[in-house]
């Protein structure tokens, strides 16, 4: 009878700690696993223990969990040679978290198209630049990213599991450089305005806002003017407006302009037909940042004269590349890996060859068969 309950209890411990382990709650320590019948537990002496960890080890462990990525360093620049990667672990934290696993195959695919639209942009970027080696490896990124795209789709229609897979963190070192833009080109941004003054004795629920700006180059008398398009019933209006504006790096004019001058703005207000539009205050923009920079964004303060009205004009410029030179650029991105391919590929049968089912003549000739 204590033998039948032993047996029993036994049981109904295994059933536990398998049930435990397919839930994923934890991995079950073997030693804790109680021994066929008939057979007597063993005791485990010092040699049998595991090694101890160190601390910092053991932090590492408490740290990672299932769903860590691993960083990789790609040193793409004429200082560091490429083949020279750097592979440390990265907190989960620093990788975008996983989706569930009926959404997990949408979730891969939409990031390998990510990740081929970010390759043929570096494509662009470097081909501006002059670089042939790195334009040919994001190149051939990008197709490995359609792919694996296209191989999750199929994956996908036969009900293949998701394949395994890991996040790596691709540091490239790159020149900030806007590839739509030439070199003749200085882009205006107009974003929006913020409390911008209203014509006195105007309700600021009855205004029509304008942004009128004027760029002194090539000179004065041929400065370059536009205006947004009014926009009603707001003193927080939305423009989202771009203008492209001819600039000429080597000019002295230009030079002086980006120094001192940079670009003027006028906020004004539609009256309507027949009658002239009210000018309720002025802004402007220094360009002396484009030196060091390609791209710039900031809020212009409104004045009314000297004095401020407490609004503000959202604006950004943006051109080729820096007036100063090449403007490093560290990226850092997180790049999906397969670790292998989700479906098992393989090579086309061989062709078998077509049997003769004519009658082969062995040591004759065919004079010979016909006689």
């Amino acid at each position: 009878m204590e033998l039948a309950k032993r047996y029993y209890l036994t049981a109904k411990k295994l059933e536990s700690i398998a049930k435990a382990l397919k839930e994923g709650d934890f991995a079950p320590d073997i030693r804790s696993i109680p021994p066929p019948p008939g057979q007597t537990p063993q005791q485990s002496g010092p040699e049998d223990q595991p090694p101890l960890l160190s601390q910092d080890t053991s932090q590492e462990e408490d740290q990672a969990t299932p769903e860590a990525c691993w960083v990789k360093s790609i040193c793409t620049g004429p200082e560091t040679p490429c083949e020279q990667l750097e592979i440390r672990a990265c907190r989960p934290t620093d990788c975008p978290a996983l989706p569930q696993a009926e959404d997990t195959y949408t979730y891969l695919i939409d990031l390998f198209l990510q990740q081929q639209q970010r390759c043929l942009s570096y494509c662009q970027q470097f081909s501006h630049m002059g670089n042939i080696e790195e334009t040919t490896r994001f190149e051939e990124l990008a197709e490995t990213s359609v792919q694996h795209a296209e191989e999750l789709r199929e994956s996908q229609r036969r009900g293949y599991p998701v394949p395994k897979h890991h996040t790596e963190e691709c540091i490239i070192n790159t020149f900030k450089i806007n590839p739509d833009l030439t070199g003749n080109e200085l882009e205006l941004i107009i974003v929006r305005g913020i409390n911008l003054p209203a014509v006195t004795g105007a309700s600021s629920a009855h205004v029509d806002t304008i942004v009128r700006f004027e760029f002194q180059f090539p000179s004065l008398e041929e400065a370059q003017k536009d205006q947004t398009r009014p926009v009603k019933d707001s003193v927080n209006p939305v423009f989202n407006e771009h203008f492209k504006l001819f600039v000429k790096k080597d000019h002295r004019a230009f030079k002086r302009v980006i120094l001192s001058k940079g670009i003027k703005f006028e906020i004004l207000h539609k009256e309507g037909l027949f009658k002239t539009d009210k000018v309720v205050g002025s802004g402007q923009l220094k360009l002396d940042s484009l030196d060091t920079q390609c791209e710039i964004r900031q809020l212009i303060e409104v004045m009314n004269r000297r004095k401020a009205t407490g609004g503000h004009v959202e604006v950004q410029v943006r051109v080729r590349e820096p007036l100063g030179g090449p403007q490093p650029h560290t990226v850092s991105q997180c790049w999906l890996v397969l670790d292998s391919l989700p479906i098992p590929w393989a090579l086309p049968p061989k062709s078998r060859p077509q049997e003769d089912n004519t009658r082969k003549a062995s040591g004759r000739s065919s004079a010979c068969l016909l006689l």
